[in-house]
């Protein structure tokens, strides 16, 4: 039940962002749903006659659907040819069920239509309108005298521009308010991110070498006492230089973790590998990072690193790992990471558990990379360890 709601949760997330990817996951969705209930509605319609209509209209579909297949991100171009494709294969229903059962054959247009209305832009609703427009007509001429013809017509076409109106308007709204507050969320998060690297530059240029001077002075102290030998104020000098140093070290990884130095000046992967050196010797884990030495556009590369560092810390603490495999890389346009431990794993009873008592940390983390347009899953299974694995758009789709 839960993948089918994240499943629904993503279709609908695409539905309103739009963009190349959403409108085709949306479209074949609707045609592939669309296409096997229709076709056996005209073919009863059609009292199994007209083979030869249906036989084109399967082979419309089958074009479009493929073509859907084929290409992950069409072209304009491409939809155009998908939208003149369709209302042929419409004409072709509506001859093979013939003119009594032209109000179904328009209900169904109606549906893909205001589809088209909800996820693409305003060339190609446009566009859609006048071919759905044009193959409606054809058909009303073929079937009925040119008056009642052209009334049907328009009432086609008040529906298509009450669609456009009210359908279009309204998702194009909610398409702007999740841009605007995607966008809130990313000048949020550069917010924080330069607080934090404005932090850790004081932290580093002011406290740090403030503390490494004194253990400095220290360590002359103590070499002064021990030649004195005077063992009891040596001892007390070597606790206060043990103290500065811990404090020492503390402060720079505190200064490493509200922002590593690495992932502005050379970018995530060696941000990545300062990140695992620095946890492997702490907790004797392996960490392995397969990551290429690639930049991607800044806001990407800080929100990766912080879903890394999150999902690397809850192996760290909980998974009772020995080894952890980060691996980054860039496919059809978003970068994919994955963390993977061989810790002892969960079932769905642990992760309730874990939920009710406000362990959020990874509920969190995967709202933050949805937000932004990507997508979190895990994988676990007692004793099997867990890999958790997000996606992030590198270039958001012009919507």
């Amino acid at each position: 039940m839960d993948g089918i709601l994240r499943w629904v949760r993503g279709y609908l997330t695409s539905a309103f962002l739009g963009g190349a990817e959403g409108r085709r996951r949306v479209m074949f969705v609707l045609l592939a749903g669309l296409l096997p209930v229709s076709t056996a509605a005209t073919f009863v319609f059609a009292g199994g006659d007209h083979r030869t209509a249906l036989v084109l209209r399967l082979v419309g579909f089958a074009i479009v659907l493929t073509w859907l297949i084929v290409r992950r991100r069409p072209s304009q171009a491409e939809w155009i040819a998908m939208w003149t494709i369709i209302p042929a294969t419409w004409i072709a229903s509506q001859y093979s069920a013939g003119a009594a059962y032209a109000g179904a054959i328009a209900i169904s247009g109606i549906a893909v239509f205001t589809v088209a209305a909800v996820v693409f832009d305003r060339f190609i609703i446009g566009y859609a309108a006048v071919t759905v427009a044009c193959a409606y007509t054809v058909v009303q001429l073929h079937f009925h005298p040119t008056s009642r013809a052209l009334v049907a017509v328009l009432l086609l076409v008040m529906v298509e521009a009450t669609v456009v109106l009210i359908i279009g308007g309204t998702a194009r709204f909610l398409r702007e308010s999740l841009r605007e507050v995607n966008d809130l969320h990313t000048r949020m998060a550069d917010t924080a991110d330069q607080e934090r690297a404005r932090i850790a530059g004081a932290l580093h240029d002011d406290t740090v070498q403030a503390l490494t001077a004194a253990g400095l002075a220290l360590d002359g102290l103590v070499r002064r006492l021990d030649n004195l030998e005077l063992g009891g104020e040596a001892a007390t000098a070597r606790g206060v230089r043990e103290m500065v140093q811990g404090a020492s070290e503390r402060t720079r990884r505190l200064s490493f973790d509200l922002y590593p130095p690495q992932l502005g000046d050379r970018g995530l992967a060696p941000a990545i590998h300062a990140l695992g050196e620095q946890v492997a010797p702490e907790d004797v884990l392996q960490v392995v990072i397969d990551a290429p030495d690639v930049r991607y556009p800044g806001e990407v590369e800080r929100l990766a690193y912080r879903t890394i560092r999150e999902l690397l810390s809850n192996a760290r603490r909980h998974a009772q790992a020995t080894r952890v495999v980060v691996t980054v890389a860039a496919r059809n346009g978003s970068l994919r990471c994955s963390v993977a431990d061989n810790g002892r794993g969960f079932d769905a009873a642990t992760w309730d558990e874990a939920r009710r008592g406000h362990h959020m940390g990874l509920d969190t983390t995967a709202e933050r990379v949805r937000m932004a347009g990507g997508e979190f899953a895990i994988d676990s299974e007692p004793g099997g360890g867990t890999q958790a694995s997000f996606s992030l758009p590198i270039h958001r789709g012009q919507i």
